[in-house]
């Protein structure tokens, strides 16, 4: 479709910056995709439309045109990015009663149990093998439960988490608990969070900085710093 309006795949007005559009990452939190909870989508809405008990019912109609307007205002709004699923994903759970409507119309049950169990069956290899949080030991990968909490905070950019440690004891040894923080276009915030917590004993203040948008506009009040850290893909 692209090629026929003669427009680059990765084209920056429907493709994030910096990314290439791509499909891979089956058992990648960040990429992986939903084939088997879209058909079990398709099919439900065609099940409805074809069933006058299920259509007439109170709301349902209204519910699944809302869910179909999100999901077109959802494409039309944002760019295609590398971590789409996880912005799809309430939508997908929102579809769950539409899905459980429909199979509990179905009369037999060895295809309602075939239903569940394919679900249950093609969740076991993600759910065994995620390729960050994984339950078995694989590898250099450790399971969730032989590492500890903090580390798999950095499961998917391990790279980055002696940076992040260093600053928080650094700013505990200069007792500084008001930190103004500069962010990048994909920046992990949260650990510093959850380091600084773990550092101090007081309460501390981060504050965004040379904010570009508009909530850039909202005055700090009673904030006076004493360092400022710039976070990107590790933190200076």
């Amino acid at each position: 479709m692209h090629a026929s309006m003669g427009l680059d795949i990765n084209d920056n007005r429907t493709t994030w910056p910096s990314t290439k559009f791509d499909v891979v990452g089956l058992n990648d939190e960040d990429s992986a995709g939903n084939p088997l909870h879209l058909l079990l989508i398709i099919i439900s809405i065609i099940a409805v439309c074809c069933s006058n008990k299920l259509k007439h019912q109170q709301n349902v109609l209204p519910y699944i045109y809302a869910l179909v307007m999100a999901f077109i205002i959802f494409c039309f709004y944002l760019k295609w990015q590398p971590w789409q699923n996880r912005l799809l994903l309430p939508l997908i759970i929102l579809w769950s009663p539409i899905v459980a409507l429909v199979i509990a119309e179905i009369k037999q049950t060895w295809a309602t149990n075939t239903i569940l169990i394919a679900i249950y069956v093609t969740a076991l290899p993600l759910l065994f093998f995620n390729s960050s949080h994984q339950l078995i030991n694989n590898g250099n990968t450790k399971s969730i439960f032989t590492s500890d909490r903090n580390s798999q905070y950095f499961n998917n950019r391990p790279e980055v988490m002696q940076d992040y440690y260093e600053f928080a004891k650094h700013l505990k040894n200069i007792n500084c608990s008001n930190i103004a923080i500069e962010t990048g276009v994909d920046t992990w915030e949260y650990p510093l969070w959850v380091l600084l917590q773990e550092e101090f004993s007081q309460n501390i203040r981060i504050e965004h900085v040379n904010v570009n948008n508009m909530s850039g506009k909202i005055p700090l009040k009673n904030f006076n710093y004493c360092a400022m850290v710039s976070i990107d893909r590790g933190v200076k």
